[in-house]
């Protein structure tokens, strides 16, 4: 029997921009592959922390110029 897909909350902690503004974004989606998606568009190359259900999941920062993830925990 196929498992259920949940939903969950995740939460986006974005560093200061440079002029002392920092971010939070919470949002529902089905997995952490749809969090990346919407950071590469709103994140910058700002630092980022990443959130699931209230349990962090990691430190990121997105190289736009490259294309891919710095992953920290």
């Amino acid at each position: 029997m196929a498992q259920a897909v949940q939903k969950h909350t995740y939460r986006v902690k974005l560093a200061e921009d440079g002029r002392g503004t920092a971010r939070d974004i919470e949002f529902e989606a089905y997995g952490a592959d749809a969090a990346l998606h919407l950071l590469q568009r709103v994140c910058g190359h700002r630092p980022v922390e990443l959130f699931e259900d209230g349990r962090k999941l990691a430190s990121l920062e997105h190289s736009c110029r490259h294309g891919f993830w710095m992953v920290s925990n």
